[in-house]
């Protein structure tokens, strides 16, 4: 089965107060379970992070995951389960050159 980790992100401390993180790992834990994937309990967490200019992916939990990918700590054929893709980039260029 091949293995599944959840990402989360949300920009603002104030969201924490909100449901944004436990819907985003339900989603996540169905998404996995429907298809069969094994989800990992480390999830990628940029909680208050901003999406925006890429800040999740240039300095954030994100990036790091990236770069555990592209160095092999990270089994290529893992998925990266987002609630929606602005979660990962609001800017297109940034999304474009690194998702």
């Amino acid at each position: 089965m091949p293995l599944a980790f959840s990402y989360l992100r949300y920009s603002t401390p104030r969201q924490a107060l909100g449901d944004s993180r436990r819907r985003q790992i339900a989603q996540s834990r169905q998404y996995a379970q429907r298809h069969g994937l094994t989800l990992s309990d480390d999830t990628i967490e940029d909680l208050g992070v901003s999406a925006f200019l890429g800040d999740n992916i240039k300095t954030g939990a994100l990036g790091s995951f990236l770069s555990a990918v592209r160095e092999g700590y990270i089994p290529r054929d893992s998925w990266l389960l987002v609630e929606n893709l602005d979660r990962i980039s609001r800017d297109t260029e940034i999304g474009r050159a690194h998702v």
